[in-house]
């Protein structure tokens, strides 16, 4: 009989049957549930496409559940609130009740379904579950998921686990990891805004205080730069500080010796796997459980720094105030230290001054040996652990207050000596004979040499027996960077690629308007008018370019492995939030459709959006750092507006407090009864178009015929054609019911069908168009139109605030190229050239550098 870890053999879809009339299954098109995919598990395994039971190819929308889940309950853990001493209590707090109160599931689980995003990506702190201390986990939040997510197959919907973490830790200014790694590593927290070493939004509450929208920075700053250095290469780069492996409570740590003491690396990994791992434990019998992702937006601190004097500016954010490691490895021992400022500019962020920053009476960022933190949790040494290593000293004699001194310049980027990488023993153990042995001086991979290796290790510890082997491992990269070479041997079973991606300079500028830019290009050397996109449609090109060279990328290096953006949205406070005010949230709409069309559909991908939150309002937004991402939104949920919903039944109540639902609630083939090859929808018209191809068995005389798919070469629309075949003859689309099912039911639905190849049924009740194809010919290639006749239901699309289409056309392609760059550069180096002088002149408009500090000394405390 089979189990979770035993997948059942393929089944055949009802539709094969020449009797089967179209649409009899029932099957909702969104629906994720076994009923409706079939017994097996989606299988990732046999190209870039999921496969259900029948091999049908799935397409998965769906939302990250939710932002609020970085955050205790208890206490309240927004991030704009001030929470006294219960902020440097870490053992004591509960997740229980994020995303939302068990009680409350119906309304959100049917809001999600009745939107078409039935595949949630779940996200859960490492916090949540270990906040008590190494190897103390909370089984009442263990429980509380537990509860949750064997809900999920009632509403067609599945998820994976994202062990989530901006930043290492909410103390270090972000999410993820306990207080107690960063007490573990050597640090008091209550010292880490004195010194510079974090930015934690709840700890910057004042008018004058930096803005929340800095925390993208805070990889950078001591506190997570070296906790995070610690956690993949503490083995390498700190093997002085060593912990009791005891001191750990759960399985790992009590299985060690007596007196046993083990690196500060394997310590924190371990117990972070473990962690995860007695969650999957409690899970391995869900069917609404898809996987774990193993760490959200990974950072690698210092590792593969070119030199600690500067950062790298083409992957790390330079925003606010933005110290160099050695700079804030002196701030860290409670020296003054002169640091640069950066604010958001275009194209890239910029510097606008300087400003001496003088930790208060010299206080550290290190605890000592009599910190009772450091009584609870102690190691072998205490105090800087860079200068404990040899990395740098200060020297008080340099400049006018003192500098901190590099004595390794390549420390992190070159191996300081002779090792054995654990993790790499499995992976190179064959054909190369290295068995992880690496030589002083030899050049550092994070990937190959540290993530990969815990990638192994995390998903190796989900999967043991018995929990189920078919449960994926979702990975991604560092923030802003493409797909690295990743050799088969060094991936785990059943891994899928989940990279991130957002439209970064609206993301940091909270603007949004007639032009948009390749943030993605410029960042690589791309020529700024190259970058420069103009209008609704250049905007949409401008994103899938930006993505389909995501994509295309994930598949040259990986070959034919599904991809899921496990990231993307749309901040919702853009333009100095005037949408709040007007109701009018074309520019967020516009933004959106952009994005979802360009994966969706150009891309022929999935995604989870960021992010669906309950509890969001347009005052504290997504109540974390500042964000606002959610398109639901407490702020429209008013008695009028249910109210008037009332008369719509269930789904118009639900539907009261989005926001843009036409660009999110949009139709797609979920499981397409062959390989898809295009897609696409107008937001506008509500024209979808479908186009499939029957595959080609390999065994097919056929195959041979084919062009071969070479992966060096592989581009995001086209998918290889010679693939598994299908073993069913019916298509589900989501087509949802409120834009389409009054055109139905009055007659003014179309479906086009080339050929007359089959026929199709619409089932307004479950929003799905099933479309029954009679032509099973391998090679064979289904076309499908669906359109509405009659009136819009949409306004008119041009608005005042843009040219209309044709000037806009007329400028991309009626002029040359060089003719249209070159009047750019005149008129706007003229308008700069006029701009600078008249504000020197004046002497305005120039913002304080080093040169005029004139001994302006400020504290974190004032900053």
């Amino acid at each position: 009989m089979p189990t979770r870890s035993t997948p059942p053999a393929a089944a055949t879809h009802p539709s094969l049957a020449a009797s089967y009339r179209c649409g009899s299954s029932g099957s909702p098109a969104a629906s994720l549930a076994s009923t409706s995919v079939g017994p097996a598990p989606l299988d990732a395994s046999k190209g870039r496409f999921f496969l259900d039971s029948y091999g049908r190819r799935v397409l998965l929308h769906g939302a990250n559940v939710s932002g609020l889940d970085k955050l205790p309950t208890e206490p309240n853990g927004f991030t704009h609130l001030d929470m006294g001493e219960a902020y440097f209590d870490g053992a004591n707090i509960s997740f229980v009740g994020r995303p939302w109160p068990l009680e409350e599931s119906h309304e959100h689980l049917s809001r999600l379904r009745n939107w078409g995003l039935t595949f949630i990506r779940l996200v859960v702190p490492w916090e949540a579950l270990e906040h008590r201390g190494p190897g103390e986990h909370d089984q009442a939040y263990i429980a509380y998921l537990h509860a949750l997510i064997s809900l999920l197959p009632q509403y067609g919907i599945r998820c994976y686990i994202d062990a989530h973490q901006d930043v290492w830790s909410r103390h270090a200014g972000g999410s993820g990891a306990p207080l107690w790694t960063l007490t573990l590593v050597g640090f008091d927290v209550r010292n880490l805004k004195a010194t510079g070493a974090a930015h934690a939004h709840n700890l910057h509450l004042e008018p004058h205080d930096p803005p929340p929208n800095v925390w993208p920075s805070g990889v950078t700053k001591l506190a997570a730069a070296t906790t995070a250095t610690v956690f993949w290469g503490g083995d390498v780069f700190a093997p002085k500080r060593r912990v009791r492996r005891r001191l750990h409570k759960g399985e790992w740590g009590q299985g060690g010796n007596e007196g046993e003491e083990v690196g500060l690396q394997e310590f924190l990994q371990e117990s972070m796997c473990e962690a995860f791992g007695v969650l999957a434990d409690r899970l391995r019998e869900l069917e609404g459980v898809m996987g774990f992702e193993v760490m959200n937006e990974p950072h690698k601190g210092y590792i593969e720094l070119l030199s600690p004097y500067a950062w790298d500016f083409t992957a790390d954010l330079a925003i606010g105030y933005f110290p160099s490691a050695v700079q804030s490895w002196a701030l860290g021992c409670g020296h003054s230290v002169l640091i640069p400022h950066y604010a958001p500019s275009f194209p890239v962020t910029a510097v606008t001054h300087h400003v001496l920053l003088r930790p208060p009476q010299e206080r550290s960022a290190w605890l000592t040996p009599s910190s009772l933190d450091f009584v609870a949790l102690p190691t072998t040494t205490t105090g800087c652990i860079w200068a404990e290593h040899g990395v740098w000293q200060f020297d008080p004699q340099r400049g006018e207050v003192g500098e901190g001194v590099v004595l390794k310049q390549e420390y992190f980027r070159r191996f300081p000596e002779d090792v054995e990488l654990k993790g790499c023993i499995e992976m190179e153990g064959g054909k190369d004979g290295r068995n992880g042995r690496r030589k002083q001086g030899e050049e550092i991979s994070w990937y190959r040499d540290f993530y990969f290796p815990f990638v192994r290790k995390f998903s190796a510890r989900i999967r043991r027996a018995p929990n189920p082997s078919s449960w994926l491992t979702f990975v991604e990269p560092m923030p802003n960077e493409f797909c690295p070479s990743y050799p088969t041997t060094s991936r785990p079973s059943n891994m899928v690629y989940a990279p991130h991606w957002y439209d970064l300079q609206t993301l940091f500028e909270k603007k949004l308007g007639f032009m948009t830019a390749n943030v993605q290009g410029l960042s690589r050397g791309m020529f700024l008018l190259k970058a420069l996109y103009f209008g609704r449609n250049g905007l949409k090109k401008n994103y899938a370019l930006q993505i389909s060279t995501i994509l295309q990328h994930a598949y040259r290096q990986l070959g034919e492995t599904p991809v899921v953006l496990g990231e993307t949205g749309v901040p919702f406070d853009l333009n100095d939030k005037m949408a709040f005010e007007t109701g009018d949230f074309a520019w967020q709409e516009r933004m959106l459709d952009g994005i979802c069309a360009a994966i969706g559909e150009a891309g022929l991908s999935n995604f989870n959006l960021w992010n669906y939150n309950p509890l969001n309002n347009d005052e504290w937004g997504d109540s974390w750092n500042g964000e606002n991402f959610s398109w639901f939104s407490l702020s429209d949920v008013s008695p009028a507006a249910l109210k008037a919903a009332e008369d719509g039944g269930e789904a118009a109540r639900l539907n009261v407090g989005a926001r843009v639902l036409d660009a999110v609630q949009r139709p797609y083939a979920c499981k397409t009864a062959g390989i898809p090859l295009r897609t696409s929808f107008d937001m506008h018209t509500r024209r979808f178009t479908l186009s499939y191809i029957n595959p080609i068995p390999p065994s097919s005389p056929l195959a041979a015929h084919v062009p071969p798919h070479v992966q060096a070469e592989a581009t995001p629309g086209a998918p290889p054609l010679v693939g598994e075949e299908c073993r069913a003859r019916e298509t589900e689309v989501f087509l949802p019911a409120r834009r389409y099912g009054a055109a139905a039911r009055e007659g003014r639905l179309r479906v086009e069908m080339r050929d007359g190849d089959g026929e199709w049924r619409y089932d307004e009740e479950i929003q799905t168009l099933y479309v029954l194809h009679a032509n099973t010919t391998p090679g064979f290639v289904h076309t499908l139109r669906v359109s509405v006749s009659g009136p819009a239901d949409r306004p008119a699309l041009r608005r005042w605030y843009e040219p209309p289409a044709w000037l806009l056309s007329f400028l991309a392609t009626g002029l040359d190229a060089v003719w249209v760059h070159l009047l750019v550069v005149v008129t706007v180096g003229g308008y700069m050239g006029w701009w600078l002088v008249g504000q020197a002149w004046r002497g305005e408009g120039f913002a304080e550098g080093w040169w005029a500090i004139g001994g302006d000394v400020k504290s974190f405390e004032e900053l």
